[in-house]
């Protein structure tokens, strides 16, 4: 038995953490017990050792105790390659370049756009080539824009509806996700959402109510702010497999900026 060259041990009292970056297994022991142990196999972890069986183990287990004829540095070329020709794809998708908001800061030109008919069709048959051509292993949608959903029912549905069924027949997994304000998602919409298999939602807060509703505001809604929370607590309500990205500025007491998410 050798050590893994990919160990990483960080002393922080009361603790040693033990971490390898190689296998991503992690554990933690005492300070000094990590410390005797950490010197133990320095001396040489041989088969013969007075070290805990247990604890010899979780470091064979855990890759921090490996084979002598394993050859760490040609595995780590291995997983490398197969990260380079991995077939998962990942695709974005805009289907417009306006916005119900108008953000101040916002960067983008909120033009009174929609993806045409002409481009929804070429999209469905690029999906088909690269599921029944190119054979990729997973299809991943990511909606962009602008705010994606204007376009619910006219764009993001039928082209998820058809990439699901592509990727069903061929027995690839296939997940939704987007970048959104989080205004749209309506109790149909939200459903929806769940059915076409959206798994992430990337939604902007701009810190508390007050500075959330100053930034964006929606003509008929008292409290942009409230609404969209409404809108991501009947998200989570609907399914548990289900991750969201919050971000936006958090501001102080005073008005200033604080953390940016």
């Amino acid at each position: 038995m050798k050590l893994s060259s990919y160990n990483l041990i960080i002393y922080k009292s009361p603790y040693s953490y033990w971490y390898n970056t190689f296998t991503k297994n992690f554990f933690r022991l005492s300070m000094e017990l990590g410390e005797k142990v950490s010197a133990r196999l320095e001396e040489g972890p041989g088969e013969e050792t007075d070290l805990p069986a247990s604890l010899m183990d979780k470091l064979k287990e855990g890759g921090f105790l490996i084979d002598d004829d394993f050859n760490e540095t040609e595995a780590v070329k291995d997983l490398f390659k197969k990260a380079v020709n991995r077939k998962n794809y990942f695709m974005v998708v805009l289907p417009t370049l306006d916005c119900n908001y108008h953000c101040w800061y916002c960067i983008q030109n909120h033009v009174d756009s929609k993806m045409s008919d002409e481009t929804l069709k070429r999209i469905k048959l690029h999906i088909g080539h690269m599921v029944n051509v190119e054979k990729i292993e997973s299809l991943h949608l990511d909606w962009f824009g602008g705010e994606p959903l204007l376009y619910f029912h006219e764009i993001i549905e039928p082209v998820s509806r058809y990439a699901m069924g592509v990727c069903e027949k061929a027995g690839i997994p296939f997940m939704n996700s987007t970048t959104t304000n989080g205004y749209f998602h309506t109790k149909d919409k939200a459903q929806l959402c769940k059915e076409l298999q959206f798994l992430q939602f990337q939604i902007t807060l701009d810190g508390n109510r007050e500075f959330h509703d100053n930034v964006k505001f929606q003509k008929g809604c008292e409290s942009t702010f409230n609404h969209v929370l409404a809108n991501i607590d009947r998200l989570l309500s609907l399914y548990e497999e289900i991750n969201f990205v919050l971000c936006g500025v958090l501001k102080n007491i005073d008005g200033s900026e604080g953390l940016r998410l």
